[in-house]
């Protein structure tokens, strides 16, 4: 009896809001925004690539591609003109992409995500949106009970601005902390025009630039540079 009742409410629940679907209407596209080439250099992969570094020992440390580069199209959504409730909402957005390459260590413990898309932040008071594309590396551990358990790092980079540019409160909401350091040499080898991501207690600091991509990353304890 208390199961019939059940799906007596279940199915008054769906009959329900589905008189309430589409009342909000269509999401409404304001047009196409693709990556451009020269946002996607800073992505230097093709996507077969081995990555090898080595620490102060010369110990290697090899990062391999496990999906190749993909570019996939996405939605980026301006603003929620509509949200009756989560079935019932409608949005303004722009057709954009997303490319991303995803790289691994040999034991598939350790995960680096590269990940370039179209971002939009739209002011509810002037109704302006700020367009731009943004690059993010990302560390992970994975652990094959629980799957990614933490990330050790992050680097924000801001590709392209397309409209209006981010002001200082938009950057620390975003938390792109990560700084241009220009040319530096590390463990002897030359890198030009590298970003550094703001390391914090504990985590993994990442270097990178737009010709070879990951050129280092370390901790507290160990560090490793790109040797090829």
């Amino acid at each position: 009896m208390i199961i019939k009742y059940i799906y007596i409410i279940a199915s008054l629940l769906l009959v329900s809001s589905c008189t309430r679907i589409g009342e909000c209407g269509a999401d409404i596209k304001l047009g196409d925004i693709p990556l451009n080439e020269d946002s996607r250099q800073f992505i230097p992969y093709t996507g077969n690539e081995e990555l090898t570094f080595t620490n102060n020992q010369g110990v290697e440390h090899i990062l391999k591609s496990i999906e190749g580069r993909r570019l996939i199209d996405s939605r980026s959504i301006t603003r929620t003109i509509c949200n009756n409730d989560m079935f019932d909402t409608q949005k303004e957005y722009y057709k954009s992409q997303m490319e991303e390459i995803v790289f691994t260590d040999s034991n598939g413990n350790q995960i680096f995500w590269i990940r370039l898309l179209t971002r939009i932040i739209n002011d509810e008071n002037t109704n302006e949106n700020t367009i731009f594309d943004l690059l993010s590396v990302n560390i992970g551990i994975y652990n094959s009970d629980s799957g990614i358990e933490a990330f050790g790092g992050e680097l924000k980079i801001v590709t392209r601005e397309i409209q209006n540019q981010l002001n200082t409160n938009q950057m620390d909401e975003l938390r792109i902390e990560s700084r241009y350091i220009g040319d530096t040499i590390l463990y002897n080898r030359s890198f030009q025009n590298v970003y550094k991501a703001k390391a914090y207690e504990n985590s993994k600091s990442i270097y990178y630039n737009k010709s070879k991509g990951l050129i280092a990353l370390g901790t507290t304890n160990e560090f490793w540079v790109l040797v090829n």
